[in-house]
């Protein structure tokens, strides 16, 4: 599949066009996410944006049979969850150029700079026109438009980056130049900027010159450091010699927001390498997961690891009671006052709004910004997420939430309960951990220790609430006793914030993010007790309050 451009179909070895205008808005919103299901309504609200047909389900099948048509046989599946294009990432040329250019980042992060020139080359190679100006729904195009030009900004900046660390000089000026206009230009960049001016034989670093002290007068008041005027004294005398490669040498880290581990995080390898892996391919990461399965502990572990070679800051959200509120609390973990010193010393407020100016604070280095507990103002993340990484091309996001984001930069990866095991798992090494730190020693019997951590179905908060129930009782008799779970299992740890004390209140910390249809559904759909097909769901729960069962059915599961 081709979307960097025309959208494109390779049939019999050749690239072919889509004919139909909804038959491409529907291939683009597969293609974007290739081997995930999307559901109807999704589909439909992405296809037709704000003009939705009079028979939105019979107008989508319409559209799918003509997809059908031109697509290689049993290309298109459809399933319980909806449709879904059966391809790997490397068949559609957005999400192979995605791949490739977290390849680039890091190779240039291991100072393999050449190895990192050929893989932008590559991805450029993908980029071949304008994306989306042949989409009927604006929506979808800009959803396209705002990836590819990511996309671009990344592999500007790791060619950028490359082509200094093997001191190509005159190749890299024209990028400096270039991208003044729209960066955010520091005194260290434009110092290297200013050296690789000999060796281009041009004046065009004089003019990266100006633009930082121009920069520096209008926002800040300031004018260049003492060290970058002089090297701009030695250009214009001429005595300035060329700049020797920079050695690749690890970021000048800066770490906020995280906290450092209360003890040794169990039974999350796997989990901590895919995720490492996904945010070097994806510009936003959102990890998923019920309440209790240690979102939150994962995050500040990928964030500890990353702050090692990037600026890195953490924003909790749990406390944010508005959408409105999102923007002011990721601004004051940052550090991005509301008001400014004017040169008469009088504090004044800015003139550029918050938004413009988190954009100017994120933009000026590769950092990692992470969201804790997006689920209740979710609307408003997604918003500011899709804002900051289309502007700001060397940031990386990674959330925490109890549903996705649902923008187009975003990969999901749902963090799995533990393994439980009698014969050693993560699941009973962490109630033997937290039971031996209250009780040293209880007998743990690792098959009842095995069964409890079953019937809690491995959640990582759950048995630790159990295991410190040992400093009273036997494992025994918590687990004769879970039964009455909500009253058994309370924490006794005071630092525990409020939404974990109880397993009650981590399941209403859920409750709460529901819509009134979605809480209808739930309710009548919990007699179930082992799933249900759609046809049983909408016999059960499609009247009253949820009249739309697969609107309700796709926010439950999302």
């Amino acid at each position: 599949m081709g979307l960097l451009g025309v959208v494109l179909v390779h049939r019999a070895g050749i690239l072919e066009p889509v004919p139909s205008r909804r038959a491409r808005a529907l291939l683009v919103a597969l293609a974007l996410d290739p081997g995930r299901f999307r559901s109807a309504e999704s589909l439909i609200d992405e296809v037709w944006d704000e003009q939705p047909p009079r028979s939105p389900m019979n107008a989508l099948h319409t559209q799918i049979s003509r997809l059908r048509s031109l697509l290689p046989s049993g290309l298109l599946e459809a399933g319980p969850a909806g449709y879904r294009l059966a391809l790997q990432r490397v068949d559609v040329d957005v999400t192979r150029a995605q791949d490739l250019l977290g390849r680039a980042r890091a190779a240039q992060d291991s100072a393999d700079h050449a190895g990192a020139l050929r893989l932008v080359a590559e991805t450029s190679a993908l980029l071949r026109g304008e994306a989306g100006a042949d989409l009927p729904t604006q929506r979808l195009a800009d959803e396209l438009r705002t990836t590819v030009q990511a996309l671009r900004s990344g592999v500007d900046a790791v060619r950028l980056q490359a082509q200094l660390g093997q001191g190509q000089f005159a190749q890299a000026l024209p990028g400096f130049v270039s991208a003044a206009p729209r960066s955010r230009w520091t005194s260290r960049r434009t110092r290297r900027c200013c050296g690789a001016w000999p060796a281009s034989g041009t004046n065009e670093a004089l003019a990266v010159f100006a633009e930082l002290r121009s920069r520096l007068a209008e926002e800040l008041g300031a004018d260049p450091a003492p060290a970058l005027v002089g090297l701009h004294t030695q250009l214009l005398r001429g005595e300035l010699v060329a700049a020797p490669p920079e050695a690749h040498a690890p970021a000048l880290a800066t770490a906020i927001g995280l906290r450092a581990a209360p003890n040794a995080l169990l039974g999350r390898e796997e989990d901590t390498a895919a995720l490492q892996a996904l945010m070097r391919s994806y510009r936003v990461v959102t990890i998923l997961g019920p309440g209790g399965t240690g979102k939150t502990r994962m995050a500040h572990e990928l964030g500890r690891a990353a702050a090692q070679q990037t600026p890195v800051s953490l924003v909790e959200l749990a406390g944010v009671r508005s959408a409105e509120d999102v923007v002011g609390a990721i601004s004051a973990t940052l550090g991005v006052s509301e008001a400014e010193i004017g040169p008469d010393g009088i504090l004044r407020p800015r003139r550029r709004d918050v938004r413009e100016r988190l954009r100017a604070s994120l933009s000026g280095r590769p950092s990692l910004l992470i969201l804790d507990n997006c689920e209740h103002v979710i609307a408003a993340a997604a918003d500011v997420v899709a804002d900051l990484v289309s502007t700001s091309a060397e940031l990386t996001v990674l959330t925490t939430s109890r549903t996705p984001l649902m923008i187009a930069a975003e990969a999901v990866y749902q963090l799995p309960p533990l393994e439980v095991d009698e014969s050693g798992s993560p699941a009973t090494e962490l109630f033997c951990a937290r039971a031996r730190a209250v009780r040293p020693g209880a007998r743990l019997d690792p098959i009842v220790v095995a069964q409890l951590c079953r019937t809690l179905d491995g959640l990582p908060l759950a048995i630790e609430l159990a295991a410190a129930r040992v400093r009273t009782m036997s494992v025994e008799e918590v687990h004769s006793r879970i039964a009455d779970r909500f009253a058994l299992l309370r924490a006794t740890d005071r630092t525990t914030p409020e939404r974990h004390r109880t397993l009650h209140a981590v399941i209403e910390w859920s409750w709460n993010v529901l819509d009134v249809a979605q809480r209808a559904a739930l309710r009548r759909l919990c007699r179930f007790p082992g799933g249900f097909s759609r046809a049983a769901a909408e016999e059960v729960a499609a009247w009253g309050e949820c009249a739309d069962i697969d609107s309700a059915l796709d926010g439950l599961v999302n």
